[in-house]
């Protein structure tokens, strides 16, 4: 270690980020006694960095992504009446605890690792603090892309006023925190870092490396509407350091009995339902992903009688947006209609975090960008849906078929309404050899069915680039967004109007407009 003078410094940094923040009670790691903090060990250490890792996607699962992220992404839709997030309500005591619970649990945790690791502070642990440098870019880009402006190279600093950094200086440092850490990464192939305290690759560094690559491709693709030559120069370095190839090397964090996957424990309250869109899609395509994506309804069947041998299980879906007396209404039967498998019931099932077939249709984009993404987009918008397919457990005739589907996304039903809507789109998954519109629309959509249930990422992906094509809601009752558009971002939380009022006026002025759902975000500029 360098001067106990320094790590005083650090550790009552530290300090102020749990007062700042509201540490969470069952942090028992870490707490705000200094004694105790001056006392850490490194298995310690990596304690703490599991945990921001875990609360990174599951701090607050339902306030953060279930009532926001996997309604706006269109994945999910809602059938509980008093839940209006899905009409665009920014309901106010879920947006603070999505703000809160992440700050709290994850960004708390991570800045204890990147203080206690810090180069310019302690000696021996850079290569845990590189680690820790693409977990906070993974986090924080979870988090901008939520609200835009956010508490990010200021937060932990101890100041009264914490102040908030535009959201194009929070990518473009997240590219400089990648090469950094890389840099210290490929000098140590083959190495191992936090070992078993690692959710992700159990401290597998060259994974780590590809995960690092694929999450600049992921960033470089964001940012390539507004700052199209960097977007190139980050995309091409990443494929050039070596993304995820292979679903052997996919980001995936494991859950235990005492880290339990939270969605699990949401599920039975019946609030996340197959999306129109997605009844589209997968039905029209045949998809074999259904039956592991959602499980069929209770009471229907299709085509047979019930009964017979060979009775096929209906699978329906809701529109997203219905207004509170048609959630409640008598008439709703939500027995028949999807709900989630038992696969999601399981409170020890991984989380996929970044796959390969991401990589594949990123790249696949990139190269119809004519950026140099080693190959064409027509070979790897087809890898990209073979390593998807094959994650969920597709086999090679299943695949090969999908491949060259040339069938079209089906009409739905609405059970309220008494309606069908028509098909939400009109392309097939077989490639378009002519139409690049066509090309970059079966990109994006078998990207945003790819990356099923990350309703965070999937919601980015809309909103980046207006596709895959969506049914207008019902209703919006926010009026900065019209029924037919995409919600933009979350507002700035009541909390920090309150107690970090300076700050947020720094947000404010990094904004493109009002703090209202309807104001884009930086890179959002379709």
């Amino acid at each position: 270690m360098k001067t106990n003078k320094l790590l005083n410094i650090i550790l009552a940094g530290i300090l102020m980020t749990f007062i700042y923040t509201g540490c969470t009670d069952d942090f028992e790691e870490i707490n705000t006694n200094t004694r105790v903090l001056s006392e850490l060990s490194n298995a310690t250490i990596g304690n703490t960095f599991a945990r921001a890792q875990f609360y990174a996607v599951m701090s607050a699962r339902q306030t953060f992504q279930g009532l926001f992220g996997d309604y706006y992404s269109g994945f999910t839709a809602n059938t509980y009446p008093s839940y209006p997030s899905d009409r665009y309500v920014m309901k106010d005591n879920w947006v603070n605890g999505g703000f809160s619970g992440i700050y709290g649990a994850s960004a708390s945790a991570l800045d204890v690792v990147l203080k206690l690791t810090n180069p310019a502070y302690v000696d021996g642990l850079e290569k845990q603090y590189a680690i820790a440098q693409i977990q906070k870019v993974f986090l924080y880009h979870r988090i901008t892309d939520y609200w835009g402006p956010v508490p990010y190279s200021k937060y932990g600093s101890g100041k009264s006023v914490i102040e908030y950094d535009s959201q194009e200086s929070i990518y473009m440092n997240f590219f400089d925190l990648l090469d950094s850490a890389d840099a210290v990464l490929a000098a140590n192939a083959g190495g191992n870092i936090f070992g078993v305290n690692d959710q992700y690759y159990q401290g597998d560094v060259d994974k780590w490396r590809k995960f690092s690559a694929t999450l600049r491709l992921r960033l470089a693709l964001r940012i390539s509407d507004v700052l199209p030559d960097k977007a190139r120069d980050e995309a091409e370095n990443a494929v050039s350091l070596g993304v995820i190839t292979s679903n052997a090397d996919n980001t995936i964090m494991k859950t235990t009995a005492n880290s339990i996957n939270q969605q699990a424990r949401n599920l039975p309250w019946n609030i996340l339902r197959m999306s129109s869109v997605m009844e589209s899609l997968l039905k029209g395509y045949s998809d074999p992903r259904m039956e592991v994506y959602w499980g069929p309804t209770k009471n229907s069947i299709d085509s047979v009688t019930a009964g017979e041998p060979g009775a096929v299980l209906r699978y329906k879906s809701l529109r997203n947006g219905y207004l509170q007396s048609e959630l409640g209404q008598a008439s709703l039967d939500i027995n028949n209609l999807s709900n989630q498998n038992d696969r999601w019931l399981n409170r020890e099932e991984p989380v996929d975090i970044i796959l390969a077939s991401e990589a594949y249709f990123l790249r696949a984009q990139g190269a119809l960008n004519s950026w140099s993404m080693g190959g064409d987009a027509q070979d790897l918008y087809e890898s990209g849906i073979e390593a998807s397919l094959e994650h969920w457990g597709a086999d090679a005739a299943e695949i090969a078929a999908y491949i060259a589907n040339t069938d079209l996304p089906v009409a739905t039903y609405d059970p309220i309404h008494n309606d069908a809507p028509g098909p939400v789109t009109d392309i097939p998954v077989a490639w378009d050899a002519v139409d690049t519109d066509v090309q970059l629309e079966q990109i994006i959509t078998q990207k945003w069915l790819a990356l099923f249930p990350e309703g965070c990422e999937g919601w980015s992906v809309l909103r980046r680039a207006d596709l895959p094509k969506m049914y207008p809601r019902i209703v919006s009752e926010n009026t900065s967004v019209p029924r037919d558009e995409n919600i933009s971002r979350l507002t700035f939380v009541t909390s920090e109007y309150s107690r970090n009022a300076e700050g947020v006026e720094t947000g404010l002025a990094h904004l493109k407009g009002p703090d209202v759902s309807g104001t884009k975000l930086w890179w959002d500029v379709n």
